[in-house]
């Protein structure tokens, strides 16, 4: 059983906090905020099931967090994923905080192209697509790529957009305008405080 402490805390959300793996400096876990009781972590089970359907699909996961399957803490349960960081070594930053610190979301406008394209091509759903859950990872070329770390997959109750592609396009469709208009809100909010 994995002994988590706060020292090892990275990050929550809404339903899950994340933190350091403490045997291996490269993943995470993710714990329930409701300590992984049954049917109260909903997203671990849907994100794990989605990471297996992609990869038995042979999707790419080059935007994805590697998925490690699950291990039991002190906390209770929790998902196992890769940490994304940049070649220094620190954790990538949410493009949120980017947008909070003063870039714009043009500023990023390959990098979400290339997101968007990656996301068409390989059927990627995320149920929850927002700033806090997309990451800038720095590549050693000088690059940036947008990592998704949380939210993956589709909470449709019946999930034709999983296998029919233009109800799938059109729900990328959706959930890609949704995305952008969060993200000129927030950008907006962000101007404002400053």
């Amino acid at each position: 059983m994995l002994e988590l402490n706060e020292d090892l805390f990275i990050g929550a959300g809404k339903r899950r906090r994340c933190y350091r793996h403490p045997d291996d400096p490269e993943k995470c876990i993710k714990i329930g905020v409701s300590g992984g009781k049954k049917g109260r972590d909903m997203q671990t089970g849907r994100e794990r099931k989605y990471y297996r359907l992609y990869t038995k699909r042979g999707c790419s996961l080059k935007h994805l967090s590697p998925c490690y399957g699950m291990e039991d803490s002190n906390m209770g349960p929790g998902a196992v994923f890769g940490i994304i960081h940049n070649p220094d070594g620190e954790i990538s930053a949410t493009l949120g905080s980017f947008i909070l610190g003063g870039m714009l979301i043009k500023d990023f406008e390959e990098e979400l192209r290339e997101l968007r394209e990656y996301m068409f091509k390989e059927g990627i759903i995320c149920s929850d697509f927002n700033h806090g859950n997309i990451l800038v990872q720095n590549q050693s070329d000088g690059s940036r790529r947008l990592m998704i770390i949380d939210g993956l997959g589709n909470s449709d109750l019946i999930k034709v957009a999983d296998y029919y592609k233009p109800f799938r396009d059109k729900k990328l469709e959706r959930k890609w305008a949704r995305l952008l208009w969060r993200l000129g809100t927030f950008e907006e909010k962000a101007r404002n405080k400053t």
